[in-house]
């Protein structure tokens, strides 16, 4: 589950993969998040993250576990 702080403005799904795109307070926990959900593994970003006020924007690329 990500945090209330966290605001998804896309999500990509294939077939091994999932890509987030959003914004949210502090983006680097949401690694360690993904990673330990059992959904995902291997999250990382896939661009630099940028501040937009008082929020970064982020992109982040896992792959998704088999069966999930």
């Amino acid at each position: 589950r990500l945090p209330n702080t966290v605001w998804l403005g896309n999500i990509e799904v294939a077939e091994d993969a999932v890509q987030l795109q959003g914004q949210a307070e502090a983006a680097a926990p949401l690694l360690g998040l993904l990673d330990n959900s059992g959904v995902v593994s291997g999250a990382a970003f896939s661009g630099s993250i940028t501040r937009n006020e008082n929020r970064e924007v982020f992109r982040i690329r896992a792959n998704r576990k088999a069966g999930r």
